[in-house]
């Protein structure tokens, strides 16, 4: 593939410099790119009207100029902060006030409560105070119940508690505020009850936007959907059809997520085409039933232009949302190309609506929806015919005398797209999702036809007799339910295998671009020796994946680290010893219902740190703010060894469940008191002990274990929930140490952290696990205040996100107390 400006393929290369640029902008966050904008834009004007020839520096020099509009672009989308009132914007508290707003869309059901979209929202913080205009849109919550009757685009008012929506500030932890902010949504609320909810008169039923008529149409189909008498089948159904999958039971989910078939349930170019594949082939059959309009018009052309506004009211009922918008784009620009027969240069129009998409909206470069539809159909587009051929003919799997337009290929056809697009999406799968199922081409084989190719089809025909004769359309959707209950029963089925699948660590942006250099080496350059590069460029990339799993894990580091996982009101600490060796104390976090902290929080951060197992977990006793996420931890990681603090307690159900886990997996369990849990030459990792009182103690905070990290230069006490009498009894024992880093007893409460014993002990830094409410409540307070009169410098998780220590066996001291705090970054 040459870099020539006149090349047929220099688009596709300038698309992706820009989208390098943009990647690369959001990544680094760089800084005065607006000071450079003019330079550019200047130098692609005297291109345009000079007549110079293009030489290969000039093509360099466009490619790279249109990496840098990427990165401007990019630039500025970052710097695009909405406006929020004052009251909101100095806040990270709720805010009671009143909102006034119309319903952008069906209210959903997530959990135990129901989600609304407010679009157009004012705001009234006081009586006396007018109404004040919201930017984007507001995300609100209420407890599930059916009396809330509101349609897209009601105009209503409801009182709530507004707050801006934050993300733990954790690396490789999902960012819940950019997410929010894809969808334009800046501001989230909760409503306390459905009676704070008022529907108001409204003069303009529809106020001018067609966005509320597509959505009371979904709107109407998802309510009939419901009625599907296979309740799974309906909740799939209303899915692939209208975009929602919010009623689709956890466990089926996991089902598709382990088989590699969850791209089934998301609207993409799948849908798009085969619903075009329909109306082209109903509109052709139609007109050329009228042998006028034969002579008269290019009747093939004629059905591919009415296909068009149809995909577009396809997209409006799918949600509009930016994964359907790309697919009918998409979809729009191969129906150009084969309106004007262009049809060959399909890599170009990928190109072209990739560039659209990323020129108005940027932020969609860091989805993971965008990267996986792009790469997956361009690697579909470039590999599928060769898979094919090699199928073919190397295997000799088919008759000689055997067409390619024949039937019997049409298997060879879908395993070698399947084929094409696994190799495609695999490091981005498991970049974003952390998953590799090894069923995933048998899978697809045997749920995709069944689904996108019977179930799919009678939905989309059974669409419009919804609004003409709902029960005929009902009848045709019971059938069409049949294919999809046996999928969800093939996915469980194979999910269940063991074996087929696993959890991977994040690969490193580095381990993924140097795949796809590899692949455009194997498809680009002719000369096998050359070939011979890109091969290689992937061997290196894979081994990256593989290296977590093996004993040479430890090769890839030289530091120690120690991180305070920022878990809110809880208690999660991963020690990382250079030699590859991994151990975490606690595991939990005080959240609300449907939170998992185990699958949100820490295992993303785990993976991030390039960890596939743990050596050891420690529990410092049985509060669930410190274990309530370590049975999802357990099973993602296999911990060889599980350290708890007590047996079962009858009281705590959760605790003897988690128990009942790790029994089940093969974990060996181990009680320590005063043991020496790991050890190096150079590290001691040891239990302490208890220090609650001989007669016992009614706390359970005051039973806990008491954990000490020592090194040359570096320690570290880990001291559970103590509470003071449990802190005087330390500090009056033998096992006293005055540590480097000391974690702050039952997360800087008042309860502990006496003056004595922040004296006794003397840390260099104090850091406190907690919550923002814990703060603003002045729960650390007191805490906060002793540290500050004895001179220790205080960090908490609340407000600097996950700290980490990292020092170097043998290193001075200076080197032993180096500290990170680790800031949210995008990818």
């Amino acid at each position: 593939m040459s870099l020539n400006f006149h090349d047929r393929n220099f688009f596709i290369i300038a698309v992706l410099f820009f989208a390098a640029g943009m990647c690369t902008s959001y990544t680094f966050d760089i800084k005065s790119l607006h000071l450079i904008l003019p330079f550019p834009l200047l130098f692609l004007l005297y291109l345009w009207t000079s007549r110079v020839q293009i030489t290969a520096l000039t093509s360099f020099l466009i490619l790279a100029l249109f990496g840098l509009s990427g990165a401007i672009l990019a630039y500025y989308d970052a710097q695009n902060q909405p406006l929020l009132p004052i009251e909101l914007n100095t806040s990270s508290d709720t805010v009671d006030c009143v909102i006034v707003g119309r319903l952008a869309e069906m209210i959903t059901k997530r959990a135990d409560q129901s989600v609304i979209i407010v679009s157009n929202p004012h705001v009234q913080f006081r009586p006396e105070t007018p109404l004040q205009k919201l930017p984007g849109k507001l995300r609100l919550t209420v407890k599930n119940n059916t009396r809330i009757n509101l349609i897209p685009g009601d105009l209503f008012t409801a009182r709530t508690q507004l707050k801006k929506p934050v993300s733990y500030n954790s690396t490789g932890v999902f960012d819940y505020a950019r997410y929010l902010a894809e969808q334009d949504i800046h501001l989230i609320g909760t409503i306390k009850s459905e009676l704070l909810i008022q529907s108001m008169q409204d003069q303009a039923r529809f106020p001018g936007s067609i966005q509320f008529s597509f959505q009371r149409l979904r709107h109407h189909i998802s309510n009939s959907l419901r009625k599907i008498s296979d309740k799974e089948a309906g909740a799939i159904y209303t899915a692939i059809l209208t975009g929602n999958r919010s009623a689709i039971p956890c466990e089926v989910l996991d089902g598709f997520k382990h088989t590699g078939t969850m791209h089934i349930l998301a609207i993409s170019g799948v849908h798009m085409s085969l619903l075009g594949l329909m109306l082209f082939s109903l509109f052709h059959w139609s007109l050329r039933r009228s042998i006028l309009l034969i002579n008269r018009i290019n009747v093939k052309m004629t059905a591919l232009l009415l296909t068009i506004p149809f995909l577009a009211l396809y997209t409006g009922i799918a949600g509009g949302n930016p994964p359907v918008i790309r697919s009918f784009i998409m979809s729009l620009f191969c129906i150009c190309a084969l309106y004007i027969g262009r049809i060959r240069s399909a890599l170009n129009i990928l190109a072209v609506s990739a560039f659209i998409v990323l020129a108005f909206h940027p932020i969609s470069i860091l989805s993971a929806s965008f990267q996986l539809s792009y790469t997956a159909v361009a690697f579909i587009l470039i590999l599928t015919i060769p898979i094919t051929r090699f199928i073919i003919e190397k295997l000799n799997v088919l008759p000689d005398n055997t067409s390619d337009q024949s039937w019997v290929c049409w298997p060879v056809h879908l395993i070698s797209a399947t084929i094409a697009a696994t190799l495609g999406t695999a490091p981005l799968l498991i970049y974003h999702f952390n998953h590799l199922s090894f069923s995933t081409i048998f899978s697809n084989l045997l749920i995709e036809p069944l689904i996108c190719l019977i179930s799919l089809p009678v939905g989309f025909a059974a669409l419009p007799l919804l609004f003409i004769h709902e029960s005929s359309a009902l009848s045709l959707l019971n059938v069409g339910a049949i294919p999809i209950s046996w999928a969800i029963q093939l996915a469980g089925f194979i999910s269940a295998i063991p074996g087929s699948y696993t959890w991977v660590p994040n690969p490193s942006i580095f381990a993924i671009v140097l795949y796809y250099l590899g692949w455009m080496a194997l498809i680009s350059l002719r000369s096998m020796s050359h070939k011979t590069v890109g091969f290689c460029l992937i061997g290196i990339s894979v081994m990256t994946v593989i290296l977590p799993f093996t004993p040479l894990k430890g090769l890839t580091t030289s530091e120690n680290r120690v991180s305070f996982i920022n878990v809110g009101h809880g208690s999660a600490s991963l020690i990382e010893f250079s030699n590859g060796n991994t151990i975490l104390i606690d595991g939990g976090s005080r959240s609300g219902p449907g939170f998992d902290v185990g699958s949100f929080v820490i295992s993303p951060y785990l993976w991030h740190r390039g960890i596939a197992r743990l050596d050891d977990i420690i529990i410092t006793h049985s509060d669930a703010d410190h274990y309530n996420g370590l049975q999802t931890v357990i099973q993602r990681f296999s911990p060889q060894r599980i350290w708890l603090p007590e047996k079962a307690d009858p009281s705590s159900p959760t605790y003897t469940q988690l128990i009942e886990t790790v029994l089940a997996n093969g974990i060996s369990i181990l009680f320590p008191e005063k043991d020496i849990i790991y050890q190096s030459v150079n590290h001691k990792f040891s239990s302490l002990g208890r220090f609650q009182a001989p007669e016992g103690s009614n706390s359970s905070n005051d039973r806990s274990l008491v954990l000490c990290l020592e090194s040359d230069t570096f320690s570290v006490l880990f001291p559970g929930d103590i509470e003071e009498a449990a802190e005087q009894r330390y500090i009056q024992s033998s096992s006293l140490i005055k540590p480097t880093i000391l974690l702050s007893p039952h997360h800087g409460a008042r309860s502990s952290n006496s003056n004595s014993f922040l004296s006794a002990v003397s840390p260099d830094h104090l850091v406190i696990s907690a919550s923002l409410s814990d703060l603003k409540g002045g729960k650390t307070l007191r805490t906060e205040q002793y540290a500050a009169q004895l001179g220790i410098p205080v960090f908490t998780t609340a407000q600097h996100g996950t700290i980490v220590y990292r020092w170097q066996s043998g290193a001075d001291s200076s080197n032993g107390k180096l500290f990170e705090m680790v800031e949210p970054t995008i990818y």
